[in-house]
């Protein structure tokens, strides 16, 4: 199955909201990585959302909160030393070791406002970070990488696209407070485990109606490689080596007709599509 970017381009980074109904009581014992505590949940989410990677409170942000809230453990992979190439001072020190936490999740969509169909299809990635100073409450860099197809029904096993056009990769870098969007590279999913039954993170939205939610945890292995330019600054571009990974993942459902009064629609859509990265 090959992953093209629709309406529903979705990073794996899109949003990291550690808390909501991800409990760290329902571990079991097929879960992989290293277990996020309460400490390390609330940390990161303040970095990521400080560096722009989700959205600062709001309807937006609760939204986030319900959509990631089942993530609960992580793992690590290297980058080979030719990443950032050629970057200038700002990256120096990341270049030493290239080692990022990371975690993968998949998403499907089957989301309706007053019956007319909104937001629908799949999308799956990976977001990775590295040195989370859980004190100050900052990471030295954030990584997400993902894909989506707007006709995807069920959780693929295996995928693969290339960057920028079916995959969207994305890098900020703290100590320039840069971003960099993907323009060259390919990423793969290339086999996946979820053996663990489905837990439910459904709720009810006062006069809107059920937004339907699952989590299921296993793990996601695959590969990338990518070029990325600086978009908020000048500089040059970045370089990406051929990584592989092995991650603890999460496959989060999403379905339910909302019923929203007329005068809420644009709002609650463009809520949404903030939510889902749509375009």
């Amino acid at each position: 199955m090959n992953l093209r970017r629709g309406t529903l381009a979705v990073l794996l980074g899109t949003g990291i909201l550690l808390a909501a109904c991800g409990d760290d009581d329902n571990n079991g014992p097929a879960d992989t990585g290293t277990e996020f505590t309460q400490e390390e949940k609330a940390a990161l989410t303040t970095a990521f959302t400080d560096a722009g990677l989700i959205p600062s409170g709001g309807q937006e942000g609760q939204l986030y909160g319900l959509l990631l809230g089942g993530i609960r453990s992580y793992g690590t992979f290297t980058i080979p030393a030719s990443l950032r190439e050629g970057a200038g001072a700002g990256l120096r020190s990341l270049r030493v070791d290239g080692e990022h936490d990371a975690t993968a999740v998949q998403y499907i969509f089957d989301i309706s406002v007053n019956g007319e169909p909104s937001f629908q299809g799949l999308s799956a990635g990976i977001v990775a970070w590295s040195n989370l100073d859980v004190a100050a409450e900052t990471v030295d860099d954030w990584i997400s990488i993902g894909a989506s197809d707007d006709t995807g029904t069920d959780f693929p096993d295996e995928v693969s696209g290339t960057v920028p056009d079916d995959v969207s990769a994305e890098y900020w870098v703290a100590a320039t407070n840069t971003f960099y969007e993907g323009i060259s590279g390919s990423a793969s999913i290339t086999s996946t485990s979820f053996a663990s039954g489905t837990t439910d993170c459904s709720v009810t939205i006062p006069t809107v109606g059920v937004l339907g939610c699952s989590y299921q945890y296993g793990s996601q292995q695959g590969n990338f490689d990518f070029v990325a330019t600086p978009v908020n600054a000048e500089g040059p571009d970045v370089t990406f080596a051929s990584t592989s990974y092995d991650l603890p993942a999460v496959r989060v459902r999403l379905t339910g007709d909302l019923t929203v009064a007329a005068s809420q629609v644009a709002s609650v859509k463009a809520s949404l599509r903030k939510m889902l990265r749509a375009k």
